[in-house]
């Protein structure tokens, strides 16, 4: 079927180690658009944070951010839709990793909170969560206990760390909120590269909270099926996307779990894989033309 849609990762993905749009990866997007194809981010992180690259790449329509618990507008970070967590929900996960010694963060809903961060905890941050908050000019408010604000605009409880030290919280949320969370659990390889050490992130959403749930929310408005969609990712918060989407293509230096699930593996993020995808996805039109 005729591909109507992409959908593109951000970190190892549309951006290159430095954190950058390759000038071929820009240059793909605006013939992709000049196709009739609707490109959409799709990004573990939230508007603040993906502004630099909604930019190089000109996004005039919607994103997906915070790993699919968002849908905002790509110019103006606007909310159109979320998957906040319950309030009670946001305050248990964040008691139980504050008992193992974390430091706690809670993304937010912008629009509503007029803040991106709530940190919660006496820790101090871990050095690739201070370098993060420098380099995205994010807004964040520092408080020592749960109580002192609501957690009614949370999308997004989090934390860093090496793994050992989050294993056990993973494991004790796994057996208290098994059933009311989703929990991802994987290197950040863009911050370990930048502090030279290795980072854990832990990251709980509401359950089912991913990518493609809110690529399905955004389907239904676009009245597009999902074989008209092309995904293109490389880490773990993409393997679903990637497996469902009409096309899933993975970037060469991809989790060898999204290769797995992809239609066809592409070249490295550092090598113009994303610009590779697209013409790929552009020969399909020819091929249905």
């Amino acid at each position: 079927m005729r591909p109507r849609i992409i959908i593109i990762d951000l970190d190892g993905t549309l951006l290159d180690p430095a954190g950058a749009v390759p000038e071929a990866h820009q240059a793909a997007v605006s013939m992709a658009r000049e196709q009739g194809l609707e490109i959409v981010v799709a990004t573990g992180r939230n508007w603040t944070e993906s502004r630099p690259a909604l930019a190089a790449i000109e996004a005039d329509g919607v994103m997906i951010a915070a790993g699919g618990a968002m849908l905002c507008d790509a110019r103006s970070g606007d909310t159109l839709h979320r998957s906040a967590l319950p309030a009670d929900l946001v305050r248990s996960v964040t008691d139980c990793l504050l008992r193992h010694g974390h430091l706690v963060h809670l993304l937010q809903d912008h629009s509503e909170a007029g803040l991106d961060y709530v940190m919660v905890g006496s820790s101090p941050p871990d050095p690739a969560t201070a370098w993060w908050l420098d380099a995205h000019d994010v807004s964040v408010e520092w408080i020592d206990e749960p109580g002192a604000r609501a957690f009614e605009h949370t999308v997004r409880v989090g934390t860093v760390g090496d793994e050992a030290s989050l294993q056990s919280a993973v494991l004790e949320l796994e057996a208290s909120h098994g059933d009311r969370v989703m929990l991802q659990h994987w290197p950040a390889v863009v911050e370990s590269k930048a502090t030279g050490q290795p980072v854990h992130l832990l990251e709980v959403f509401n359950a089912g909270v991913d990518k493609w749930t809110m690529v399905e929310h955004l389907l239904g408005q676009r009245s597009i099926t999902p074989a008209e969609v092309v995904a293109i990712g490389d880490g773990l918060n993409d393997v679903r996307m990637i497996g469902e989407a009409g096309r899933g293509i993975a970037m060469g230096q991809g989790d060898s779990r999204v290769h797995a699930v992809s239609d066809h593996v592409v070249g490295c993020n550092s090598s113009g894989g994303v610009a590779e995808a697209i013409e790929l996805t552009l020969s399909f039109l020819v091929g249905n033309g």
